[in-house]
């Protein structure tokens, strides 16, 4: 065998042994590509793991009230009283000025008005199903239902959740709470203090004129027609003469009579035969419930104790409208309307 033979044998054993070092490289670079692929596709899937919707409870502050939209003319016409500027637009009334006043009109804290309340509140913590944890969000509402500003209430609604965090939260309304009390509050203030007496019909004319007599001659019948003692034939009634008190008379005119009460209202006891009620208008503390106001039916001063029984409404801190008893006396406050808008 000669040398060029030899050489060329052994060039095709160092090609073979490249080619085999190519081949086992391209493999080995095969594999990591591979599971580099693989390991984007994983973490893509991770980061792209929609998130988990879940109900929750929010507990926020009232920032700031926005704006209030009526189209209650009478209601516009208080707000401008209360020195609220008011914008009108063909039939609906606004106004996004001054709207802290509004805390004065007394309609607007009882709920008595017909109006859409826009306001912001801060989120300060979430109630999930595990536990409450703390969370700042500001949102907007709109209410039927004016809150006064730094309020704190409880709203309903659901929050998305990933990786364990909450990232977004989509409040609905405001969550309402019905509570029982059987407390001892305490009487912070009296207002008022009076004593009423139920005048007869044919006692009634003997108190006319009188500063805190409040006199009616109004007959409620569902056989209304004329007589020589009626001034007045209504749908459902007869207004009667001033000065006539023959309820012998009446009864056999109208059979169904029934006169509206007339009634005399005095600081102190009086000394007339009439039946009378006591009625002391207080505010009263009731622990975890806070300041509401009530009628007593007893003389109690500040600084009493009263024991009361019944049911509150409330979101957070806010009472929305409560029904209690002082030993056998009712007081309750009138129905809240629906507390947000669609």
């Amino acid at each position: 065998m000669d040398w060029n033979s030899i050489k060329a044998k052994l060039l095709d054993k160092n090609l073979l042994k490249q080619l085999a070092i190519w081949i086992v490289t391209l493999l080995f670079l095969g594999e990591m590509l591979y599971s580099f692929f693989i390991h984007q596709v994983e973490k893509r899937k991770v980061v792209e793991t929609k998130p988990i919707i879940e109900p929750a409870i929010f507990t926020a502050n009232v920032s700031s009230i926005e704006m209030v939209s009526t189209d209650d003319a009478d209601f516009a016409n208080a707000m401008r009283k209360a020195d609220i500027p008011v914008i009108q637009l063909e039939n609906t009334y606004m106004a996004n000025e001054g709207l802290e006043k509004l805390s004065n009109l007394s309609a607007v804290s009882a709920g008595n008005v017909s109006a859409v309340f826009t306001e912001k509140l801060t989120v300060v913590n979430v109630t999930l199903a595990n536990g409450t944890i703390p969370a700042y969000y500001d949102v907007e509402l709109k209410l039927k239902r004016f809150i006064p500003l730094s309020k704190k209430v409880a709203l309903s609604g659901k929050v998305a959740m990933k990786n364990g965090s909450i990232v977004e939260i989509y409040p609905s309304g405001l969550f309402f709470l019905n509570k029982g009390v059987n407390e001892t509050a305490q009487i912070i203030n009296v207002s008022e203090a009076f004593y009423n007496y139920t005048l007869p019909f044919e006692n009634r004319t003997a108190f006319r004129g009188e500063k805190l007599a409040h006199i009616s001659d109004i007959v409620l019948t569902n056989y209304a027609h004329e007589t020589p003692y009626t001034s007045y034939v209504g749908n459902g009634y007869v207004i009667v003469n001033k000065n006539f008190t023959n309820i012998t008379e009446l009864k056999q005119d109208f059979k169904d009579a029934k006169p509206k009460p007339s009634y005399l209202l005095s600081p102190k006891p009086l000394d007339l035969p009439f039946n009378y009620t006591f009625v002391e208008k207080a505010i009263v503390y009731v622990p975890k419930i806070g300041s509401i106001p009530l009628t007593l039916r007893e003389p109690l001063s500040a600084g009493s104790n009263v024991s009361l029984v019944g049911n509150v409404t409330v979101s957070g801190d806010w009472i929305l409208k409560y029904e209690l008893s002082v030993g056998s006396i009712k007081e309750a406050s009138k129905n809240a309307k629906n507390e947000t808008s669609s």
